[in-house]
């Protein structure tokens, strides 16, 4: 699974496929599609701050994403994925 989000603040969109993340993200972004294809793939901690970013994620963040919920506090784990924080759990 995808996600596109700006880094230090929030997900935007989640999808099986980079693009797929895109296109959930558009409807959420200020310029939509047009500055969701402007996101960066990135595969490892380090990104520029109010940056757009699409990673690989975790299936329970993916999942949590999916139910609409989208106040998660979420990092990279060690496996080079983007998860939830240990400790946070998945709520409707």
């Amino acid at each position: 699974m995808f996600l596109l989000y700006r880094e230090g603040y929030e997900i935007y969109g989640v999808g099986e496929t980079p693009e797929a993340a895109k296109k959930d993200a558009s409807e959420w972004l200020d310029d939509g599609i047009e500055e969701a294809w402007r996101a960066e793939m990135i595969e490892k901690d380090g990104g520029v701050l109010g940056k757009l970013y699409v990673s690989k994620c975790t299936d329970r963040l993916a999942l949590a994403l999916e139910g609409d919920i989208r106040d998660l506090v979420f990092d990279w784990n060690e496996d080079g994925l983007i998860d939830l924080v240990e400790g946070e759990n998945v709520h409707e």
